[in-house]
Protein backbone atom coordinates (compact mmCIF):
# COMPACT_ATOMS: atom_id res chain seq x y z
CA UNK A 1 0.00 0.00 0.00
CA UNK A 2 1.42 3.35 -1.01
CA UNK A 3 2.36 5.46 2.03
CA UNK A 4 -0.16 8.18 2.77
CA UNK A 5 -2.82 6.82 0.38
CA UNK A 6 -5.56 5.20 2.41
CA UNK A 7 -9.14 6.27 1.94
CA UNK A 8 -11.91 5.47 4.36
CA UNK A 9 -14.37 4.83 1.58
CA UNK A 10 -17.16 3.14 3.48
CA UNK A 11 -17.99 5.47 6.33
CA UNK A 12 -21.50 4.81 5.00
CA UNK A 13 -21.28 1.44 6.74
CA UNK A 14 -20.46 3.18 10.04
CA UNK A 15 -17.42 1.27 11.13
CA UNK A 16 -18.34 -2.09 9.61
CA UNK A 17 -15.89 -1.63 6.76
CA UNK A 18 -12.90 0.55 6.13
CA UNK A 19 -11.56 0.25 2.61
CA UNK A 20 -7.96 0.99 1.74
CA UNK A 21 -7.37 2.29 -1.76
CA UNK A 22 -4.01 2.07 -3.46
CA UNK A 23 -3.37 4.51 -6.28
CA UNK A 24 -0.12 4.98 -8.11
CA UNK A 25 -0.75 7.27 -11.07
CA UNK A 26 -0.79 11.01 -11.50
CA UNK A 27 -2.97 12.77 -14.06
CA UNK A 28 -0.73 12.98 -17.09
CA UNK A 29 -1.29 13.69 -20.74
CA UNK A 30 -4.81 15.05 -20.36
CA UNK A 31 -5.95 18.38 -21.77
CA UNK A 32 -6.64 20.91 -19.03
CA UNK A 33 -9.65 23.24 -19.28
CA UNK A 34 -9.35 24.83 -15.85
CA UNK A 35 -6.91 25.02 -12.96
CA UNK A 36 -9.51 26.49 -10.59
CA UNK A 37 -9.14 24.94 -7.11
CA UNK A 38 -12.02 24.42 -4.73
CA UNK A 39 -11.38 27.85 -3.27
CA UNK A 40 -13.20 29.45 -6.22
CA UNK A 41 -16.88 30.30 -6.39
CA UNK A 42 -18.76 32.96 -4.51
CA UNK A 43 -16.22 33.60 -1.79
CA UNK A 44 -17.65 31.13 0.67
CA UNK A 45 -21.27 32.24 0.72
CA UNK A 46 -22.33 28.91 -0.66
CA UNK A 47 -25.65 30.04 -2.11
CA UNK A 48 -24.86 29.01 -5.67
CA UNK A 49 -26.70 31.97 -7.19
CA UNK A 50 -26.33 33.23 -10.75
CA UNK A 51 -23.18 35.26 -9.92
CA UNK A 52 -21.37 32.27 -8.49
CA UNK A 53 -18.30 31.48 -10.61
CA UNK A 54 -17.29 27.94 -11.52
CA UNK A 55 -16.62 25.85 -9.56
CA UNK A 56 -19.51 27.19 -7.50
CA UNK A 57 -19.87 26.09 -3.85
CA UNK A 58 -23.64 25.65 -3.41
CA UNK A 59 -23.76 24.26 0.14
CA UNK A 60 -21.04 23.99 2.77
CA UNK A 61 -20.54 22.40 6.17
CA UNK A 62 -21.85 19.01 5.00
CA UNK A 63 -21.11 15.99 7.19
CA UNK A 64 -19.39 13.48 4.87
CA UNK A 65 -21.52 13.75 1.70
CA UNK A 66 -21.19 10.42 -0.02
CA UNK A 67 -23.66 9.84 -2.88
CA UNK A 68 -25.84 12.08 -5.02
CA UNK A 69 -28.45 12.34 -7.76
CA UNK A 70 -29.88 15.18 -9.83
CA UNK A 71 -32.86 16.04 -12.02
CA UNK A 72 -33.63 19.27 -13.87
CA UNK A 73 -34.93 20.93 -10.70
CA UNK A 74 -32.89 19.75 -7.71
CA UNK A 75 -29.65 18.10 -6.72
CA UNK A 76 -29.97 15.46 -3.99
CA UNK A 77 -27.39 13.88 -1.71
CA UNK A 78 -26.81 11.80 1.40
CA UNK A 79 -24.43 12.66 4.20
CA UNK A 80 -23.21 9.55 5.99
CA UNK A 81 -22.47 11.44 9.18
CA UNK A 82 -19.91 10.25 11.70
CA UNK A 83 -18.98 6.59 11.97
CA UNK A 84 -19.77 6.43 15.69
CA UNK A 85 -23.14 8.16 15.52
CA UNK A 86 -26.41 7.81 13.63
CA UNK A 87 -26.30 11.43 12.52
CA UNK A 88 -26.48 11.13 8.75
CA UNK A 89 -28.97 13.01 6.63
CA UNK A 90 -30.63 13.25 3.21
CA UNK A 91 -30.88 16.68 1.58
CA UNK A 92 -31.58 18.60 -1.62
CA UNK A 93 -30.99 22.04 -3.15
CA UNK A 94 -32.39 23.70 -6.26
CA UNK A 95 -29.91 23.37 -9.11
CA UNK A 96 -30.01 27.16 -9.53
CA UNK A 97 -28.74 27.81 -6.00
CA UNK A 98 -29.12 26.95 -2.36
CA UNK A 99 -29.29 30.37 -0.73
CA UNK A 100 -32.24 29.38 1.44
CA UNK A 101 -30.37 26.34 2.74
CA UNK A 102 -30.91 22.70 1.83
CA UNK A 103 -34.22 20.89 2.08
CA UNK A 104 -33.76 18.18 4.72
CA UNK A 105 -35.70 15.03 3.90
CA UNK A 106 -34.39 13.07 6.86
CA UNK A 107 -31.94 13.55 9.71
CA UNK A 108 -30.50 11.27 12.42
CA UNK A 109 -30.04 8.63 9.74
CA UNK A 110 -27.78 5.65 10.36
CA UNK A 111 -25.08 5.99 7.71
CA UNK A 112 -27.14 6.52 4.53
CA UNK A 113 -25.35 5.35 1.39
CA UNK A 114 -26.86 5.25 -2.12
CA UNK A 115 -29.59 7.58 -3.39
CA UNK A 116 -31.95 7.66 -6.40
CA UNK A 117 -34.88 9.78 -7.60
CA UNK A 118 -37.76 9.12 -10.00
CA UNK A 119 -39.61 12.41 -10.38
CA UNK A 120 -41.94 11.69 -7.47
CA UNK A 121 -39.78 10.45 -4.62
CA UNK A 122 -36.26 10.31 -3.24
CA UNK A 123 -35.00 6.83 -2.28
CA UNK A 124 -32.01 5.87 -0.15
CA UNK A 125 -30.64 3.13 2.05
CA UNK A 126 -29.29 3.11 5.60
CA UNK A 127 -26.98 0.43 6.88
CA UNK A 128 -24.86 1.44 9.85
CA UNK A 129 -24.91 -1.87 11.70
CA UNK A 130 -27.12 -0.71 14.56
CA UNK A 131 -30.21 -2.64 13.55
CA UNK A 132 -31.62 0.21 11.47
CA UNK A 133 -30.65 -0.90 7.96
CA UNK A 134 -33.50 -0.23 5.54
CA UNK A 135 -34.62 1.24 2.23
CA UNK A 136 -36.50 4.55 2.60
CA UNK A 137 -38.46 7.01 0.50
CA UNK A 138 -39.66 10.59 0.82
CA UNK A 139 -41.70 12.74 -1.57
CA UNK A 140 -39.52 15.20 -3.47
CA UNK A 141 -41.62 18.02 -2.05
CA UNK A 142 -40.82 16.80 1.48
CA UNK A 143 -42.26 14.44 4.06
CA UNK A 144 -41.97 16.45 7.25
CA UNK A 145 -38.74 14.71 8.19
CA UNK A 146 -40.61 11.41 8.49
CA UNK A 147 -39.57 9.18 5.57
CA UNK A 148 -41.35 5.97 4.71
CA UNK A 149 -39.54 2.71 5.38
CA UNK A 150 -40.05 0.54 2.31
CA UNK A 151 -38.36 -2.57 3.66
CA UNK A 152 -35.68 -3.72 6.09
CA UNK A 153 -32.26 -4.35 4.57
CA UNK A 154 -28.77 -5.49 5.54
CA UNK A 155 -25.98 -3.24 4.27
CA UNK A 156 -27.48 -1.47 1.23
CA UNK A 157 -25.11 0.40 -1.03
CA UNK A 158 -25.81 1.34 -4.65
CA UNK A 159 -29.47 2.14 -5.40
CA UNK A 160 -31.43 2.53 -8.63
CA UNK A 161 -35.11 2.93 -9.44
CA UNK A 162 -37.43 2.29 -12.37
CA UNK A 163 -41.19 2.75 -12.70
CA UNK A 164 -41.94 -0.30 -10.56
CA UNK A 165 -39.09 -1.17 -8.20
CA UNK A 166 -36.24 0.18 -6.13
CA UNK A 167 -33.11 -1.94 -6.62
CA UNK A 168 -30.11 -2.11 -4.34
CA UNK A 169 -26.91 -4.04 -3.77
CA UNK A 170 -26.07 -5.46 -0.35
CA UNK A 171 -22.39 -4.97 0.41
CA UNK A 172 -21.88 -7.84 2.85
CA UNK A 173 -24.58 -10.37 2.06
CA UNK A 174 -23.63 -10.20 -1.65
CA UNK A 175 -27.15 -9.89 -2.98
CA UNK A 176 -29.04 -7.70 -5.41
CA UNK A 177 -32.58 -6.98 -4.25
CA UNK A 178 -35.68 -5.08 -5.23
CA UNK A 179 -38.82 -3.81 -3.53
CA UNK A 180 -41.92 -2.14 -5.02
CA UNK A 181 -41.56 1.64 -5.01
CA UNK A 182 -44.55 1.87 -2.69
CA UNK A 183 -43.13 -0.69 -0.26
CA UNK A 184 -43.93 -4.32 0.43
CA UNK A 185 -41.98 -7.54 0.30
CA UNK A 186 -38.49 -7.51 -1.18
CA UNK A 187 -37.16 -10.19 -3.50
CA UNK A 188 -33.77 -11.31 -4.74
CA UNK A 189 -32.61 -10.40 -8.22
CA UNK A 190 -29.47 -12.34 -7.42
CA UNK A 191 -28.23 -14.11 -4.28
CA UNK A 192 -24.64 -15.24 -3.81
CA UNK A 193 -25.80 -17.92 -1.40
CA UNK A 194 -27.77 -19.81 -4.02
CA UNK A 195 -25.45 -19.89 -7.03
CA UNK A 196 -22.03 -21.25 -7.84
CA UNK A 197 -19.06 -19.19 -8.96
CA UNK A 198 -17.24 -16.20 -7.53
CA UNK A 199 -19.56 -13.42 -6.36
CA UNK A 200 -18.67 -9.74 -6.14
CA UNK A 201 -16.31 -8.87 -3.29
CA UNK A 202 -18.36 -6.19 -1.59
CA UNK A 203 -21.19 -5.28 -3.99
CA UNK A 204 -21.04 -1.51 -4.39
CA UNK A 205 -22.40 0.63 -7.23
CA UNK A 206 -25.44 -0.41 -9.22
CA UNK A 207 -27.02 0.64 -12.53
CA UNK A 208 -30.06 -0.66 -14.41
CA UNK A 209 -31.68 -0.67 -17.82
CA UNK A 210 -34.87 -2.38 -18.98
CA UNK A 211 -33.24 -5.80 -19.13
CA UNK A 212 -30.35 -6.01 -16.67
CA UNK A 213 -28.88 -4.90 -13.39
CA UNK A 214 -25.16 -4.06 -13.49
CA UNK A 215 -23.09 -4.29 -10.32
CA UNK A 216 -19.49 -3.60 -9.47
CA UNK A 217 -17.51 -4.37 -6.35
CA UNK A 218 -14.73 -2.95 -4.24
CA UNK A 219 -12.14 -4.65 -6.47
CA UNK A 220 -13.52 -2.84 -9.56
CA UNK A 221 -14.96 -6.02 -11.07
CA UNK A 222 -18.28 -5.62 -12.91
CA UNK A 223 -21.14 -8.11 -13.36
CA UNK A 224 -24.64 -8.20 -14.84
CA UNK A 225 -27.78 -10.16 -14.04
CA UNK A 226 -31.20 -10.17 -15.71
CA UNK A 227 -33.46 -7.62 -14.02
CA UNK A 228 -36.03 -10.32 -13.34
CA UNK A 229 -33.38 -12.58 -11.79
CA UNK A 230 -31.00 -15.22 -13.04
CA UNK A 231 -27.34 -16.14 -13.21
CA UNK A 232 -24.59 -13.62 -12.57
CA UNK A 233 -22.36 -12.89 -15.59
CA UNK A 234 -18.83 -11.58 -15.08
CA UNK A 235 -18.06 -8.71 -17.47
CA UNK A 236 -14.91 -6.87 -16.37
CA UNK A 237 -11.96 -7.26 -14.03
CA UNK A 238 -9.68 -4.38 -13.06
CA UNK A 239 -6.69 -4.74 -15.42
CA UNK A 240 -4.42 -3.11 -12.86
CA UNK A 241 -5.43 -5.64 -10.25
CA UNK A 242 -4.55 -3.35 -7.38
CA UNK A 243 -6.33 -1.55 -4.62
CA UNK A 244 -9.65 -1.79 -2.88
CA UNK A 245 -12.17 1.00 -3.16
CA UNK A 246 -15.43 2.33 -4.49
CA UNK A 247 -15.45 2.85 -8.25
CA UNK A 248 -17.90 4.46 -10.67
CA UNK A 249 -20.37 2.63 -12.91
CA UNK A 250 -22.79 3.99 -15.53
CA UNK A 251 -24.80 2.77 -18.54
CA UNK A 252 -26.41 4.21 -21.65
CA UNK A 253 -28.51 2.50 -24.31
CA UNK A 254 -25.64 0.46 -25.72
CA UNK A 255 -22.64 0.42 -23.38
CA UNK A 256 -21.41 0.11 -19.83
CA UNK A 257 -18.87 2.62 -18.50
CA UNK A 258 -16.55 1.28 -15.86
CA UNK A 259 -14.04 2.83 -13.51
CA UNK A 260 -11.04 1.02 -12.09
CA UNK A 261 -7.77 1.92 -10.45
CA UNK A 262 -6.15 4.27 -12.95
CA UNK A 263 -8.70 4.49 -15.75
CA UNK A 264 -12.16 4.77 -17.33
CA UNK A 265 -13.34 1.95 -19.61
CA UNK A 266 -16.20 1.26 -22.03
CA UNK A 267 -17.68 -2.03 -23.19
CA UNK A 268 -20.80 -3.35 -24.87
CA UNK A 269 -23.59 -4.33 -22.50
CA UNK A 270 -23.67 -7.85 -23.86
CA UNK A 271 -19.91 -8.45 -23.72
CA UNK A 272 -17.89 -10.46 -21.25
CA UNK A 273 -14.51 -9.08 -22.32
CA UNK A 274 -12.98 -6.51 -24.64
CA UNK A 275 -13.23 -3.29 -22.66
CA UNK A 276 -11.89 -0.16 -24.40
CA UNK A 277 -9.84 2.35 -22.44
CA UNK A 278 -11.49 5.77 -22.74
CA UNK A 279 -9.31 7.67 -20.26
CA UNK A 280 -6.05 6.34 -18.82
CA UNK A 281 -4.29 7.75 -15.77
CA UNK A 282 -7.39 8.67 -13.79
CA UNK A 283 -6.22 7.78 -10.32
CA UNK A 284 -9.31 6.83 -8.31
CA UNK A 285 -12.53 7.43 -10.29
CA UNK A 286 -15.11 6.96 -7.57
CA UNK A 287 -18.14 8.01 -9.63
CA UNK A 288 -19.19 8.12 -13.30
CA UNK A 289 -22.15 9.70 -15.08
CA UNK A 290 -22.84 9.30 -18.77
CA UNK A 291 -24.37 12.14 -20.81
CA UNK A 292 -25.57 10.63 -24.11
CA UNK A 293 -26.90 13.97 -25.39
CA UNK A 294 -23.51 15.57 -24.88
CA UNK A 295 -21.66 12.49 -26.11
CA UNK A 296 -19.41 12.30 -23.02
CA UNK A 297 -18.96 10.47 -19.75
CA UNK A 298 -18.00 12.49 -16.66
CA UNK A 299 -15.96 11.32 -13.70
CA UNK A 300 -15.07 12.39 -10.20
CA UNK A 301 -11.58 11.30 -9.14
CA UNK A 302 -10.64 11.26 -5.44
CA UNK A 303 -6.99 11.53 -6.41
CA UNK A 304 -3.84 10.08 -4.95
CA UNK A 305 -3.61 12.02 -1.69
CA UNK A 306 -7.08 13.52 -1.24
CA UNK A 307 -6.06 17.01 -2.35
CA UNK A 308 -5.31 16.29 -6.00
CA UNK A 309 -8.72 15.13 -7.19
CA UNK A 310 -10.29 16.01 -10.53
CA UNK A 311 -13.61 16.41 -12.29
CA UNK A 312 -13.22 15.41 -15.92
CA UNK A 313 -14.95 14.14 -19.00
CA UNK A 314 -14.11 12.05 -22.03
CA UNK A 315 -16.02 11.67 -25.33
CA UNK A 316 -17.89 8.43 -25.81
CA UNK A 317 -16.28 8.04 -29.22
CA UNK A 318 -12.82 7.90 -27.70
CA UNK A 319 -11.61 11.49 -28.12
CA UNK A 320 -9.11 13.08 -25.72
CA UNK A 321 -10.11 13.43 -22.05
CA UNK A 322 -10.63 16.92 -20.64
CA UNK A 323 -10.14 18.09 -17.06
CA UNK A 324 -12.87 20.49 -15.96
CA UNK A 325 -11.28 21.11 -12.55
CA UNK A 326 -8.28 19.75 -10.75
CA UNK A 327 -6.41 20.09 -7.46
CA UNK A 328 -9.70 19.28 -5.74
CA UNK A 329 -10.16 18.12 -2.17
CA UNK A 330 -11.76 14.66 -1.78
CA UNK A 331 -14.30 14.67 -4.66
CA UNK A 332 -16.57 11.79 -3.72
CA UNK A 333 -19.59 11.67 -6.04
CA UNK A 334 -20.92 13.23 -9.22
CA UNK A 335 -24.27 14.00 -10.88
CA UNK A 336 -25.08 15.56 -14.27
CA UNK A 337 -28.18 17.14 -15.79
CA UNK A 338 -28.74 19.11 -19.01
CA UNK A 339 -27.12 22.31 -17.73
CA UNK A 340 -24.58 21.46 -15.06
CA UNK A 341 -22.15 19.07 -13.45
CA UNK A 342 -22.51 18.69 -9.69
CA UNK A 343 -20.17 17.03 -7.23
CA UNK A 344 -19.48 16.77 -3.53
CA UNK A 345 -16.25 17.05 -1.59
CA UNK A 346 -16.27 14.49 1.21
CA UNK A 347 -14.55 17.06 3.44
CA UNK A 348 -11.22 18.46 4.57
CA UNK A 349 -8.41 16.06 5.46
CA UNK A 350 -6.85 16.22 8.90
CA UNK A 351 -3.09 16.28 9.42
CA UNK A 352 -2.80 12.49 9.02
CA UNK A 353 -3.80 12.89 5.36
CA UNK A 354 -6.44 10.17 5.74
CA UNK A 355 -9.16 11.17 8.19
CA UNK A 356 -11.80 13.57 6.90
CA UNK A 357 -12.98 16.22 9.35
CA UNK A 358 -16.69 16.22 10.15
CA UNK A 359 -18.93 18.97 8.76
CA UNK A 360 -16.41 20.18 6.16
CA UNK A 361 -17.97 18.73 3.00
CA UNK A 362 -19.20 20.91 0.14
CA UNK A 363 -21.63 20.64 -2.75
CA UNK A 364 -20.31 22.20 -6.01
CA UNK A 365 -21.68 23.04 -9.42
CA UNK A 366 -19.96 23.83 -12.69
CA UNK A 367 -21.72 24.88 -15.89
CA UNK A 368 -21.62 22.43 -18.79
Amino acid sequence: MAPGRVKIALVALAGLASLAVVACANILGIDDRSLDPLAGGDGGGGDGGPSCADPCPMAMGLNHPFAMAVDETNVYWVETGDATDANGSVKACPVSGCGGGPTVYASLQDAPGGIAVDGQNVYWGTGGGRGTAAIWSCAIGGCGGKPTKLVDADTPFGIAVDSTYVYWAEFYSQTVNRVPIGGGSSSFVWDAGTVSGTPPNGASQLAIDTGFVYINDQNASTFRVAISGGSLVSMFTDPNGSGVGIFGLAVDSNDVYLAATGGIYQMSKGATSGATTLAPNVTLPDDLQVDPAGGVVYWSDYGNVGTDGTIGMVPLDGGPPVLLHQQLVTPEALAVNSTGVFWVSYGTLLADGVTVKSNTGTLYRTTK
